[in-house]
């Protein structure tokens, strides 16, 4: 790889784990309100969602 190359991979790589973040995020908050939304405490329903995603990721 050239090093242009790594230079970009670089300067752009926080902007996509800022994406991801962001979209990972939004997520877990339309996850917990439809959690809420049927009946489960949202607390619960956050931890729930972290958990899982902790373990699929």
């Amino acid at each position: 790889m050239s090093w242009w190359r790594r230079t970009f991979d670089r300067m752009t790589r926080r902007r996509r784990e800022q994406d991801l973040d962001r979209e990972i995020r939004a997520y877990l908050d339309l996850e917990t309100e439809e959690q809420s939304e049927a009946g489960g405490p949202s607390a619960e329903a956050s931890y729930g969602l972290n958990v899982h995603l902790a373990t699929w990721l």
